[in-house]
């Protein structure tokens, strides 16, 4: 038998307009389910399909992927970073954080006691004449030392042969 507009199966007996039962993002099959449009999934083609967002499901979002892995997708299919990760791919750290897992602090200021910088693993690189890891120790070979001698990794002076 042909079935009236609208309805499906042998018997006719089930009712789908892609309008309404799929919620206007799809069509009806021969079985009368919807076969959704796009990135619109679910059986009313009101859900997104995986990893996409945003209101007409064409925001993609991978956690693993998008995010790096350091965060998860939002209900636009933005990243929200997770602990001190930043930038739009979450692939950066927040200010004063550093590292492979944004986990170490360190500003220069206080840090390195405002005579050095922060390096990539946020460790502290000494201005010229400061030593130790926080950069609190001067030592200058001409005053320090008197000239006569080095500074070494501490700050004290390793004098020259034949002085003390």
């Amino acid at each position: 038998c042909d079935c009236s507009t609208d309805f499906y199966t042998a018997d006719c007996s089930v009712s789908c307009t892609a309008a309404t039962t799929c919620s206007g993002n799809g069509s009806c099959d021969a079985s009368g389910a919807c076969v959704c449009s796009g990135n619109f999934a679910g059986a009313d083609c009101t859900s997104c399909a995986a990893d996409y967002f945003g209101p007409a499901c064409d925001a993609f979002c991978n956690a693993a992927t998008t995010c790096s892995g350091n965060g998860s997708c939002d209900a636009a299919g933005a990243c929200v970073c997770s602990g001190n990760f930043a930038g739009a791919d979450c692939n950066s750290c927040v200010a004063d954080y550093f590292g492979a897992a944004c986990d170490v602090f360190c500003d220069a200021a206080m840090t390195c006691s405002g005579n050095g910088s922060c390096n990539a693993s946020g460790a502290c690189d000494c201005s010229t004449d400061f030593y130790t890891a926080d950069c609190s120790v001067s030592c200058t070979v001409a005053t320090t030392c008197s000239g006569n001698g080095s500074c070494n990794a501490s700050g004290t002076c390793e004098c020259s042969n034949g002085f003390s």
